[in-house]
């Protein structure tokens, strides 16, 4: 786990971290889910899927954002739902810049 992290508490709805995690380095934090809404890759397909703040849950808490990199235009809904793609797509791109 690295050193300096942004808590829970300062953390910001809609707002992208750069974040040590276990399926990702890219995290959008959610004041409504309570995690980071990422794309993960399993048996090579992507998809959305939910990690939770180191300081949420000692068993399940396995992000540690460190970097503030933007926000999530309105336009995109923010969920893990299969269908939205366009949320999936957005996050793979921010991973390959």
């Amino acid at each position: 786990m690295q050193e300096e992290y942004i808590k829970i508490e300062d953390l910001k709805d809609r707002t992208i971290y750069r974040v040590n995690a276990r399926n990702s380095n890219i995290g959008i934090w959610s004041s409504k889910i309570q995690g980071f809404v990422m794309c993960r890759s399993k048996f090579g397909e992507l998809y959305l899927f939910i990690e939770y703040h180191w300081d949420s849950d000692p068993h399940y808490g396995t992000v540690t954002p460190f970097q503030e990199i933007g926000i999530l235009p309105e336009n995109f809904i923010l969920n893990c739902s299969y269908e939205n793609q366009e949320l999936l797509n957005y996050l793979i791109n921010l991973k390959e810049q």
